[in-house]
């Protein structure tokens, strides 16, 4: 799909009969392939998964690891929810980390979607920003740091961090231009239209996230103001939390959730 001058990677998993459709947006200096599971799981639970690329990350087109705004990730994203809405099935979205933060965004943004899904997102500012948030996004662009995630913060399953650095589709390094945009002035732009976010939500978070603390999600949960909100806390997981020890429950609980949605849509 060709989004503001740059060819997204879009992989569609679809199914027969579907109860609805489920957009994921991955984290940050990864890529849509790391979620064969949860498309799966979708997939045996009836619902469509269409998966995309970030632009810089992955198989998708622009500059490796780098980000001229933070609104081309909301672009990027209503246009594949527009493409998405013409099979008029209900619509939810499924954002891990800064796709988590980017799904807040677009829910804010746009009030076209059934439901949000997020985990471990950064809703607040994560202590490795500070000198972005003084100096500025533009002043530190050209910086770049190694994506060392991989060092017992991903999950406390020692193979999905040994995965993690040899998938060649990961970003080895990322600039300042794609960290300031997203969870600097992206952050700013969720904090200053949280009046906005009027969609029902699952927030899920591992208690011990050493990448973006649960306190966010919890935080969010009781700044949204939409009656139907969930905040699921996972004792002891990581920042991957479908990628962890309790990923099945986790996956659970995501099927059931909208699995609830389904039925109020129907009802």
């Amino acid at each position: 799909m060709y989004v503001n001058h740059v060819l997204l990677h879009v992989t569609k998993d679809e199914v027969k009969k579907p109860k609805g459709n489920v957009i994921i947006t991955h984290g940050i200096a990864e890529h849509s392939g790391r979620y064969d599971k949860m498309a799966k799981a979708l997939n045996d639970n009836g619902f469509n998964c269409i998966r995309y690329d970030l632009r810089g990350h992955g198989q998708s087109g622009g500059p490796r690891g780098k980000l001229s705004s933070y609104k081309l990730f909301i672009e990027d994203l209503h246009e594949l929810v527009l493409e998405v809405s013409k099979d008029q099935l209900p619509i939810y979205l499924l954002g891990h980390s800064l796709g988590g933060l980017i799904t807040h965004m677009y829910a804010v943004t746009h009030q076209d979607v059934d439901g949000i899904i997020t985990s471990g997102a950064p809703t607040d500012f994560v202590k490795d920003v500070l000198p972005l948030r003084i100096l500025g996004p533009k002043l530190l662009s050209w910086y770049s740091v190694k994506t060392n995630f991989a060092d017992d913060q991903l999950s406390r399953i020692p193979s999905v961090e040994r995965h993690y650095i040899d998938d060649p589709l990961n970003l080895k390094k990322m600039y300042g231009s794609l960290v300031g945009q997203s969870l600097v002035k992206g952050v700013r732009y969720l904090k200053k239209h949280l009046d906005n976010h009027h969609v029902p939500t699952l927030l899920m978070h591992g208690s011990n996230d050493k990448i973006v603390p649960h306190f966010m999600s919890e935080a969010m949960y009781i700044t949204i103001k939409h009656e139907d909100k969930t905040l699921k806390i996972y004792e002891d997981s990581y920042h991957e939390i479908f990628n962890d020890l309790d990923q099945d429950i986790c996956y659970q609980d995501v099927m059931d959730w909208l699995e609830e949605r389904i039925k109020k849509t129907e009802a």
